[in-house]
């Protein structure tokens, strides 16, 4: 009898060590999102079943036991939410508790995007309206400012012309944040991975002709459109800082492609003729601003690029790039390419 006590003791006490875990100590991770349904006036035994039938939790009957102990399990709010698997009982029961516009949501951002494509994600997925967004980080092409508050926070925002947009400072990468704090939650978060990656970043004289982060990333958004490989970058990278300091042009179709939204590799002869500060086939020099929001990758690309004798490059339809020193090789590698 005295071992079934003992045993019994000692799975409560298994049982007691993991129960703590799940309801406490857990924390969020990098788990998928789920998404559950919780009815209006749902009590605790029905967010339980709800849980354990979303694959939230594993055990409804712990969850009613936890929710003994926490007010706030008895009080979820109706409504649709995003939670993970990965989540304490505590956090799951507190973010039910919650009005479900503050949930935390899973926003990801990808490189290359302009922010013009980061306002309509958060319309589409997030319901937030383009013209809240816009006035944060303004609009592509420096069609709209962003808040001139924003420079009060942060160093490496002071200087940019009055008129500019955020593009190329609303760092990709995934952010988790409050739903019903978008977009300056989301925004503010961006803007502090850029400022912990590269605010401190100094610009020396090998780099010149650029002369501060803000030149650094005018190129490195064009050696993002340009080229996807991290030794592409660093080498196409080394060709435009030549061209800049030869006197040459970049003739980039990508600054051509941020204007006209073409999708296409090759801009038209029609738009080589376009009157732009963004055609780079007519202007000297860096564009206004970066053409898109950059990769830690071209970013660094164009603080350490690989300094080579070509001038010219081209990338075909299987992302094979050609390298050449002249003109007449570049002529030769476009027929190679097919252009």
């Amino acid at each position: 009898m005295r071992w079934i006590i003992r045993l019994l003791i000692l799975l409560c006490i298994v049982w007691g060590i993991r129960f703590v875990d799940r309801a406490w100590l857990s924390s969020p991770g990098a788990q998928a999102a789920i998404e559950v349904r919780v009815p209006q006036a749902a009590n605790a035994d029905q967010v339980a079943s709800i849980l354990q039938q979303a694959g939230v939790i594993h055990s409804a009957w712990e969850y009613r036991v936890y929710s003994v102990l926490d007010a706030a399990a008895r009080h979820a709010v109706g409504g649709l939410y995003e939670v993970r698997t990965d989540m304490s009982y505590r956090t799951l029961a507190h973010a039910l508790a919650l009005d479900p516009n503050h949930a935390e949501v899973s926003i990801q951002t990808l490189e290359g995007w302009t922010i013009d494509d980061e306002a309509a994600r958060l319309l589409a997925e997030d319901q937030v309206p383009t013209s809240t967004t816009r006035a944060l980080i303004g609009q592509s092409a420096d069609r709209a400012p962003f808040d001139p508050h924003l420079r009060d926070t942060f160093a490496f925002l002071h200087d940019l012309p009055a008129s500019r947009s955020l593009e190329g400072y609303v760092f990709p990468d995934t952010y988790r944040v409050w739903k019903d704090d978008l977009p300056m939650g989301l925004v503010q978060k961006q803007l502090e991975h850029f400022q912990q990656q590269f605010g401190g970043v100094q610009i020396g004289p090998e780099l010149a002709p650029l002369q501060n982060l803000d030149d650094v990333v005018k190129l490195a958004s064009i050696v993002e459109a340009e080229v996807p490989t991290d030794q592409d970058r660093k080498i196409v990278a080394g060709i435009f800082l030549q061209r800049l300091r030869d006197g040459m042009r970049l003739q980039s179709d990508a600054t051509l492609r941020y204007v006209t939204g073409s999708h296409s590799a090759q801009s038209s002869a029609q738009e080589l003729q376009i009157d732009s500060p963004y055609n780079s086939y007519r202007q000297n020099g860096l564009p206004p601003s970066p053409i898109n929001n950059p990769s830690a990758s071209s970013i660094q690309a164009v603080l350490h690029p690989t300094l080579t004798g070509y001038r010219y490059f081209l990338t075909d339809a299987a992302g094979h790039v050609y390298y050449a020193k002249t003109l007449a090789e570049h002529e030769v590698n476009r027929k190679k390419a097919g252009y």
